[in-house]
């Protein structure tokens, strides 16, 4: 007998020769997957070992390193490319490999280092860098965790390598090359290198990292990143002025932004900057909230009498505990029993609860924003009152018009929405906090534009009248945020 019909004989159910069927044409499929996925892997390390091994390598020509290229480096980039960007995006087994031969460090930063004028070649090796840096799906994270693992340690390491200015400098040289001639005279290569490069920048912004080093990190990398002529003055000035063939760099300018805003608490940036105080202030916040504390948990009875406990909080609500044992045999109000106080506070337990999953929940960023060092504050805040001074009316502005121009075939691109909204809320934010410093915030009408708030009632009443296994809870909670902060501004 078969195991099924084992375990039908013991249970004493009826075997269904259909359902074991069923279970084994679902076993052979499975392995049959597994084998062809193992197959495709041992495909793609052939592949890349053939044209990894045809590109250049480093040496050392008059005591200086240089990275000297075959007459087949060209082909093998193609070949590279190729696989990297038809490469399935729950089975990215072509980056894990080039990760794991640290081809970032041996291939792509010679060719950036010693490679500028190798305009081909080096517009190559952006496109490689790109897909290397960009964010694993979210598919690979639920069909291959242990893959996906693997990729954000190497993620990591390509962090590190970014914390070297000279690296942040040289790209920065190339970007300012094609971005100084008139948009009309470009031609399609610097185009596409502007693109790139802006990419790549906001990909290693926004790049998730596992590991309990990361904030430093970050903090590190995001201080190159605002040194003067640096990162983020490119991105301030390429956000000034768009037209029909600029405005392709709006999307990607906004997810640069966005992603560095969502890092942060803009309070403690917002603030003065005086060492001393904010630190003195910071621990008399600290006491403050201790203190408040103990008193909101204070019971308002004598501990001799502690059958019943009234606690208050700040908002002035009132909740009482009860204490079976020490109810017992005391009556209260006369003939009034302690049991009928007991069922008047019994907490209801037959309310049912919609369960969402745990991808919905994890997505709503419920935990609390970095509170970045001193040095970087000053940085964050002289770059915050420089974007929003000049750059971020024409940013939302050509992203508003990116975003409502899609015509009737093209699906509605909510990931831009969400960073769109992020923004305005961050302008408004940031007004009310400098409100209070007498500064002049002109960016807050830019921020309560009436076209703006049409496509905020839009798309509020779409998400609201969803199921909610459907609903978009990343792009929800923006809009609420974005629905608070206009009327925080009103107060």
């Amino acid at each position: 007998y078969s195991i099924s019909e084992q375990k039908s004989f013991i249970e004493g159910s009826e075997y269904n020769l259909e359902d074991d069927l069923l279970h084994e044409v679902h076993h052979l499929d499975k392995s049959d997957e597994e084998n062809e996925i193992k197959k495709q892997n041992n495909r793609t390390t052939d592949d890349l070992s053939f044209s990894i091994n045809e590109l250049g390598c480093l040496k050392i020509i008059q005591g200086v390193e240089t990275y000297i290229s075959s007459e087949f480096t060209d082909d093998a980039f193609k070949k590279i490319i190729k696989i990297l960007k038809n490469e399935d995006p729950e089975n990215p087994f072509g980056k894990l490999y080039l990760h794991k031969i640290e081809f970032f460090k041996n291939h792509l930063i010679p060719i950036f280092q010693t490679q500028q004028n190798n305009k081909e070649l080096f517009f190559k090796a952006l496109i490689v860098a790109n897909f290397l840096t960009e964010n694993i799906s979210t598919n690979c994270v639920s069909q291959n965790p242990k893959m996906y693992l693997k990729i954000i340690e190497h993620h990591f390491t390509i962090k590190e390598y970014f914390t070297d200015k000279k690296l942040i400098d040289l790209l920065i040289k190339e970007l300012s090359e094609c971005v100084k001639k008139e948009s009309s005279v470009r031609t399609k290569y610097e185009d596409d290198s502007i693109e790139l490069i802006v990419s790549l920048f906001k990909n290693i912004i926004s790049l998730k990292v596992n590991s309990k080093l990361s904030e430093e990190l970050q903090f590190k990398m995001l201080k190159n990143y605002m040194s003067q002529g640096s990162v983020f003055d490119a991105f301030i000035y390429l956000s000034q002025g768009f037209d029909k063939k600029t405005k392709r760099y709006s999307v990607l300018l906004l997810e640069a932004i966005a992603s560095i805003i969502i890092q942060f608490d803009n309070s403690s940036i917002s603030g003065s900057f005086d060492e001393e105080t904010t630190i003195q202030k910071m621990k008399q916040i600290e006491k403050q909230r201790i203190v408040e504390r103990r008193y909101n948990n204070m019971s308002t009875r004598h501990s001799r009498f502690g059958s019943m406990i009234e606690i208050k909080d700040k908002s002035g609500f009132k909740g009482f505990i009860s204490n079976p044992k020490l109810l017992k045999n005391i009556q209260i109000s006369g003939n009034v029993k302690t049991t009928v106080i007991n069922k008047m506070f019994k907490p209801v337990s037959n309310i049912k609860f919609k369960k969402i999953g745990i991808e919905n929940l994890s997505i709503l960023n419920l935990k609390s924003k970095i509170k970045p060092p001193y040095e970087l504050c000053k940085l964050l805040k002289s770059f915050y009152i420089d974007f929003l001074d000049h750059s971020i009316n024409n940013l939302l502005t050509t992203v508003f018009n990116e975003l409502t121009s899609i015509s009737a075939d093209s699906v509605f691109d909510y990931d831009t929405s969400i960073d769109f909204f992020s923004l305005l809320s961050f302008g408004i934010e940031m007004a009310i906090l400098l409100e209070k410093q007498d500064k002049k915030c002109g960016w807050l009408y830019t921020c309560l534009q009436l076209s703006f708030l049409d496509l905020f009632y839009r798309l509020l009443i779409e998400q609201l009248s969803k199921k909610i296994s459907e609903i978009n809870f990343k792009l929800l909670s923006q809009l609420l945020l974005y629905f608070k902060n206009i009327f925080e501004a009103i107060k």
